[in-house]
């Protein structure tokens, strides 16, 4: 027989119903079927529905921002980013707001055609913006547009434009004479003569250093230099160290300029808003490195051409020096017929103030 804690069989049965009775109500509020629970479920069902009616977005373009993030983020193509941005402003606005691991380079040709490495296994990415077409440079995240003599950044993407200075309209800017730990000093009669020669200055490189910093690799006849704007302005303001070096390129790494002139020497240069005026100018050059040591390499019967360029990997600051190998061929276009490459790596060591190569970036 079951005894209860009373020790009386009439306990037992009482509490024995009233579990039954406990379970049942249970099996019922799990099935909905208990009246009070199913009043509230509709309660909640109801309110539920009110919260969807007030804050369902009115259309696709209402998407809440933390919601494109989530979805963006689960793109891997670069493309599906362009194509997600490409649909209407505010999902464009959600693309530039959140931040996401930066993409692979594209390569992108005059007519606006833009490739993408794949990123699956036989899958191409490629697409094509009307309003790039034309572009004369790349910079990082803009295009470069130089038409009579007008210049102009703009996102391919986005379309945002920066008006940079007209490319006959350039003057000196305010630098000092002497370079920190330099060889020699800046030649003004040198720039002086160039600046004043009715010609306009031809675009090699641009890069967006800040919002209120653009910074270029110019020619002016045979002087190869840096000049700096600032969107919006109405002159380029031109440096006198290609003077000394022809500047060959240049980077804006961790909030300062570098640059390598053709002897391979590194050079910091400080440029910034001054406060009093507004207008840029040039704080202080600093020569931080000798240049690289270069080995000449030759092949019978034919030439080598070389080329040294900045590039940042894995936070690293680098110089890479390419080597093209070519044999005279009076069939190919320009007489000369690549035949071989050859890239080698440096880094810079501060401390012997000269580059070290490298095996490896990885």
């Amino acid at each position: 027989s079951v005894h209860s804690h009373s020790g009386t069989p009439t306990a037992a049965r009482v509490s024995d119903g009233r579990r039954r009775r406990g379970w049942e109500r249970l099996r019922q509020r799990r099935r909905g079927a208990w009246p009070g629970a199913l009043e509230e479920t509709t309660q909640d069902l109801m309110s539920f529905a009110k919260k969807l009616q007030t804050h369902r977005p009115q259309s696709w373009s209402a998407l809440p921002s933390d919601l494109a993030g989530l979805v963006l983020r689960r793109l891997p193509s670069h493309a599906d980013h362009v194509r997600f941005a490409d649909v209407c402003h505010h999902w464009r606005f959600s693309r530039q707001e959140h931040c996401l691991p930066p993409p692979l380079p594209w390569l992108a040709f005059p007519d606006g055609t833009f490739f993408g490495l794949p990123c699956r296994e036989g899958a191409k990415e490629s697409f094509k913006l009307h309003s790039s077409a034309n572009y004369c440079i790349s910079c990082g995240d803009w295009l470069a547009f130089a038409q009579n003599g007008t210049c102009f950044l703009m996102d391919p993407f986005s379309e945002i434009t920066l008006t940079l200075p007209n490319l006959s309209s350039f003057c000196l800017v305010d630098e000092p004479v002497g370079i920190i730990n330099g060889r020699d000093v800046l030649d003004e009669d040198m720039s002086g003569s160039l600046l004043q020669m009715d010609t306009a200055i031809s675009l090699r490189k641009v890069i967006r250093c800040s919002e209120l910093v653009v910074a270029a690799i110019v020619e002016i006849g045979p002087l190869r230099t840096v000049a700096y704007c600032q969107p919006g302005s109405t002159s380029w303001l031109v440096s006198e160290l290609g003077s000394i070096g022809s500047v060959i390129d240049m980077m804006f790494y961790e909030g300062m300029l570098y640059v390598i002139d053709e002897f391979n020497d590194l050079l910091a240069i400080n440029v910034r808003e001054d406060n009093d005026n507004g207008k840029l100018r040039v704080s202080w050059i600093e020569r931080l490195l000798d240049g690289a040591p270069c080995v000449l390499k030759l092949i019978q019967g034919g030439i080598s051409y070389f080329e040294s360029y900045l590039v940042e990997s894995h936070g690293a600051l680098l110089l890479v020096q390419r080597t093209i190998f070519g044999e005279c061929d009076n069939n190919t276009i320009g007489g000369i017929k690549p035949v071989g490459i050859e890239f080698e790596v440096c880094q810079p060591d501060f401390q012997s103030r000269s580059w070290v190569k490298v095996s490896s970036v990885g």
